[in-house]
């Protein structure tokens, strides 16, 4: 038997991403093996998760590459965050940015990584077999000055 390439992307196309809203599950780790290892799986993330809501409309299409809160993304099945962090010029409050311009949450507040963290912390909190792979770099800081700040979340 003959199948050609298209049939088998056409299978994939509607076993994957057909009827997408009804595969999507908020506690799929949980039903995986779990005699698997976290480098045995393939986990779904974002790049710079945190660009859901920027609020310069000149360059917001350059800028924004999410559509979706940490939240919803994590409740959507996103298990990786792609975080980049800058500290703000008064105080040691860190928050989200994209190429130093400032991230938002939906209600026009800036976007704290301790926000990012509390969504976190809650999601796992309402999903306790779930596991949340976080990258957090930073772009304006000193090394100096980020191993020394204390996280109170």
């Amino acid at each position: 038997m003959k199948i050609s390439l298209f049939t088998i992307i056409a299978a994939w196309y509607l076993i994957l991403i057909g009827n997408a809203e009804d595969k999507i599950d908020a506690n799929w780790i949980s039903k995986l093996d779990p005699n698997l290892k976290l480098n045995q799986i393939h986990i779904p993330g974002t790049h710079d998760s945190g660009t859901f809501a920027i609020n310069l409309v000149a360059i917001k299409r350059f800028v924004e590459t999410q559509n979706l809160d940490i939240t919803e993304q994590l409740e959507n099945g996103i298990r990786y965050l792609d975080i980049t962090v800058s500290f703000e010029d008064i105080g040691d409050e860190i928050y989200i940015s994209h190429n130093f311009i400032p991230c938002f949450t939906r209600k026009n507040h800036k976007l704290y990584l301790r926000d990012v963290l509390n969504d976190c912390m809650k999601f796992l909190m309402d999903h306790p077999y779930e596991t949340i792979v976080t990258h957090i770099s930073r772009e304006d800081v000193d090394r100096d000055t980020i191993t020394d700040y204390n996280f109170d979340c």
